[in-house]
């Protein structure tokens, strides 16, 4: 039976659905990347990001972007943080692992009455609209005459589920040893679950 997931959500240019080392994606939409080829589904549940590829496809790619790739400073990182944080105190949702990286969000959560697309859905629109009241919007010169912003997020996200304590414990240890390998510092969060607290026989049962 699932008790939890680990869900990992993306900032725009992160992943394009036709990078050369395959994506979670079905089909190329944007008119300006299909002429670099059709997407290439994976089905691992395993990372494919340190496969080897075609470096000079993937600039291309990113070159032809309509805007320029996301990338997160350290404030934007902290206010995607808190709203997390807010979302999960309002739907009474328990969150045992997050990493806020400058291109993706990864996120280790109990199971919950929300399936995790609706989850991945608030948790990018509150990150959103915390970044526009402070001014921090990473796309914000891109608005049109309406005020209206392009998404910072790419569409949908990944998941696997997990099945045992075991499972929730190595998607937890995957999740907190990615800040390091974006080279940043330790991320911490006093209001996560630790996960001792769910098992029935309490600590390390």
């Amino acid at each position: 039976m699932v008790i939890a997931s680990h869900v990992v959500f993306a900032a725009y240019g992160f992943w394009p659905p036709n990078d050369p080392r395959g994506s979670w994606s079905d089909k190329v939409w944007a008119e300006h990347l299909k002429r670099f080829g059709d997407s290439k589904k994976v089905s691992t549940r395993k990372s494919i990001a340190h496969q080897p590829f075609d470096r000079k496809l993937r600039n291309d790619i990113d070159a032809a972007l309509k805007y320029p790739k996301v990338s997160l400073n350290e404030s934007q990182r902290s206010i995607v943080a808190d709203a997390i944080k807010n979302i999960c105190e309002t739907i009474t949702l328990r969150l045992y692992a997050l990493a806020v990286l400058p291109d993706h969000v990864h996120f280790v959560p109990q199971r919950h009455r929300y399936e995790v697309e609706a989850l991945i859905g608030l948790f990018k629109r509150s990150a959103s609209r915390a970044l526009i009241t402070e001014g921090l919007h990473p796309l914000q010169s891109f608005a049109n005459k309406d005020g209206k912003r392009p998404s910072l997020w790419v569409e949908g996200g990944w998941k696997r589920y997990l099945e045992t304590p075991a499972e929730i414990q190595g998607a937890m240890d995957y999740v907190h040893t990615n800040p390091a390998k974006a080279r940043l510092a330790p991320q911490h969060y006093d209001w996560l679950t630790p996960l001792w607290e769910e098992s029935p026989r309490g600590r390390g049962g």
